[in-house]
Order: structure tokens, then C-alpha cells, then sequence
């Protein structure tokens, strides 16, 4: 268990070559941690901000944050030095994830702003920004249908690149086209008007394989979705919202942070049975992830704590 970290931890993530763990919290660092010995080898953040999510390049060598008042950073792993701030989202609003595509080119971030902005790695430059609302002309009406909170929480890389995936407040899971920035379809219930989830969408995932996408919602549920179809293929419920989802490197299982339960979730992505439930900790569970050799499973929590557990996966 390691607890360098004073407030509660919200992010973790393993480098590709699994041998760092890189943890996100409200203290305002960003931690990275050799996953073998759980040694603490740097700290790469320390301000008054607080830092909702971190995220590995594919190649290792570079690490993306993003924290409250808008910033998202960019940094350099070996030396632990900034790179470069990637500024565009509202310096009033925070930014609650990042994520890098699959080769590496682009970076993509979620804000409370209500946009999803793509960065170019290399420059740093705004190549794209997707806003549910913008450009669009709305007609009149003779009634009026309450605002959806367009608040992005989440957000994910198709593995081939081509895709993004958005997870908000208002309860929905969108699909957006990386190239021309549109809007190609949202993933629904099976009823008119359905949304993805019946409150606000924490975290969604692409499985590795292509084949699956996976959202956790603070409804008490986890919901399994074939794409590209977007038919739904199973939901799991809970007694707590889940914060966070990822498939392991495989495909065949799929791991679930638990809120109030405390508990981090595993299952069968197959025959969707509950394989594990590891109940280390002793708060909120915010993030869990496999590491790339799946050797590992990592976790965090409100607690303060991160666990590292030495798990074939």
C-alpha cells in the first residue's frame, strides 16, 4: 500500500512497458511509483491545483495531466521536466481527463467547459475542439426541454484511432469522429430516448480488441456495449456508483472501481460472471487498471492510498 499522496488519489496508470505507475490527487502532485519495489521515484507535480487524471503516451516517454483552472500538462518521464501546457479550455472550469491516441499523435482532453479538444503532441497546438451544442442552429419552440448537463468526464480512443468516446454528466456515452470532429452517434437504451446511463457517465473504455465499449455510471451500473453496433450487452449493478472502467490487455476481463463499496470489480467480459471483488481499501474508490503485461492491478482511492497487487490477469 502506498500512501506518498495527502489527499485522495483520483488517477492511476501503468507506463506501456508496465514497470511505472503514475498516480493523479487533490494535493496537487502528480507521483510515479516503480510498480515492482513501489519505490517513489519522482515527483513530477506539486501546486495548489487539483489534478483529476494522468495518462501514459504509447511510447512511454511522455505523461499527460490535467488538473482544475483548465490546465492540462505534458511531461517528460525521464527527466520528470515540463514539456509543454496545452491551453484552450476554460481557465475557470477543470479539466477531468486525458488521454493519449494510439499512436501517440494526438492528445485528447474532457473539461467541465463542456468541450472535448484534440492536441497535436508534437506542437501542442488545438487541432480540433467538439462541443455538443457548437455551430449548431436550434429552432424555435413552443415548449421547452430542460438543458442536459453537457459536463465531459470521460473520454477514450477507439483503438484504431478513429473514434472517441465521451462520457458526461448528462448521462450519455458520444461517439466522435476524429478526423472531421462531428458527432457520429450516441449509445442508447433499448427504449425511445433511452440515454447510456440514468445519471452522470464517469469513465468509458474501448476494449483492446475493438470489439466492446464499457461505461461506469454513478446510476450503480456498468454497461457493456458491442461496437461499432452500440447494441448493449450486458449490465451489471452495483450498491455504489463506479468511477472508473478498463479492460485488460486482452479483452477478457473487465475491472471496475466501486464508490462506496470501497471494492474494485472484476468480470468476465464473456460470460459477464464476477470474477474477483478485492476489498483493500478503505474509501471511495476513485481508479483501477490492469498493467499492459497484466501482471499487475492497480488501484486508488479517496483514502489517500494506492494499492499495487501482483495479480495474473
Amino acid at each position: 500500500m502506498l500512501r506518498e499522496h495527502a489527499s485522495l488519489v483520483k488517477s492511476v496508470c501503468f507506463s506501456p512497458d508496465s514497470k511505472l505507475l503514475a498516480s493523479a490527487a487533490f494535493d496537487g502532485s502528480v507521483l510515479l511509483f516503480n510498480v515492482v519495489t513501489g519505490t517513489l521515484v519522482r515527483r513530477l507535480l506539486i501546486t495548489e491545483k487539483l489534478v483529476f487524471s494522468v495518462a501514459f503516451s504509447p511510447d512511454g516517454k511522455l505523461l499527460g495531466s490535467a488538473s482544475i483552472g483548465g490546465a492540462v500538462l505534458l511531461w517528460d518521464v525521464a527527466s520528470g521536466v515540463t514539456v509543454r501546457e496545452l491551453i484552450g479550455h476554460d481557465p475557470h472550469e477543470e479539466v477531468r481527463v486525458v488521454a493519449f491516441s494510439p499512436d501517440g499523435a494526438m492528445l485528447a482532453t474532457g473539461s467541465h467547459d463542456k468541450t472535448l479538444r484534440l492536441w497535436d503532441v508534437k506542437t501542442g497546438a488545438n487541432v480540433r475542439t467538439m462541443s455538443r451544442w457548437e455551430g449548431k442552429q436550434l429552432p424555435r419552440t413552443a415548449y421547452a426541454i430542460p438543458e442536459f448537463d453537457d459536463l465531459i468526464r470521460s473520454v477514450a480512443f477507439s483503438p484504431d484511432g478513429r473514434v472517441v468516446a465521451t462520457g458526461s454528466a448528462d448521462h450519455t456515452v458520444r461517439l466522435w469522429d476524429v478526423r472531421s470532429g462531428t458527432e457520429i452517434g450516441e449509445l442508447r437504451g433499448p427504449y425511445i430516448n433511452d440515454r447510456a446511463h440514468g445519471a452522470a457517465v464517469n469513465s468509458v473504455a474501448f476494449s483492446p480488441d475493438g470489439r466492446f465499449i464499457a461505461s461506469g455510471s454513478y446510476d450503480e451500473t456498468v454497461s457493456l456495449w458491442a461496437w461499432p453496433s452500440g447494441h448493449k450487452v450486458h449490465e451489471w449493478r452495483g450498491r455504489a456508483p463506479y468511477n472508473s472502467v478498463s479492460f485488460s490487455p486482452d479483452s477478457r476481463w473487465l475491472v471496475a472501481g466501486e464508490g462506496g463499496d470501497d471494492a474494485v470489480r472484476i468480470w468476465n467480459v464473456v460470460d459477464h460472471q464476477e470474477i474477483a471483488v478485492l476489498m483493500e481499501h478503505k474509501g471511495y474508490v476513485n481508479c483501477a487498471a490492469i498493467s499492459p503485461d497484466r501482471r499487475y492491478l492497480a488501484s486508488c482511492s479517496n483514502d489517500h492510498t494506492i494499492i499495487i497487487m501482483s495479480r495474473n490477469m
